[in-house]
């Protein structure tokens, strides 16, 4: 009988060409490829405002564009509108009653049973307004 010799050959991918077999002991360097990055949202540029009513209280806040965020709603004690983000706002309220966060910081509202209202600009300071230049959702 005859004696046949085998050779196995290394698995080289189903005859690809280019392929190079590999060498006994070698192991190929390991693919690296970067952590995934976290994804976040971009934060939107502006203001944000939030407001919380302590008492029976009239709202109307606008945004950047004059467009109603608040239309002239009655908000009873507890209620919560927001929180809104626009480039700046212009608010109004029927009395003091009302606690409002300019990006997340407490904004001085005067405790008065007249109405108030303010101008909010893009880093959120307050200046108040007189009763012509108020907003009134109508």
């Amino acid at each position: 009988m005859a004696a046949f010799a085998l050779t196995v050959l290394p698995f080289g991918g189903g005859g690809e060409s280019g392929t190079t077999p590999s060498r006994p002991g070698h192991r190929p360097a390991p693919v690296r490829t970067s952590a995934p990055k976290p994804h976040s949202k971009p934060v939107p540029a502006g203001v944000s405002v939030r407001l919380s009513a302590t008492a029976e209280v009239w709202v109307c806040v606008l945004d950047d564009a004059s467009q109603p965020l608040v239309d002239g709603q009655i908000l009873e004690a507890g209620a919560e509108e927001g929180p809104f983000r626009s480039g700046s706002f212009t608010v109004s309220f029927g009395n003091g009653e009302v606690t409002m966060l300019v990006d997340g910081k407490r904004a001085d509202i005067a405790a008065t049973p007249s109405p108030v209202g303010y101008s909010i600009d893009a880093d959120g300071r307050l200046i108040e307004l007189s009763e012509a230049e108020r907003p009134t959702c109508t």
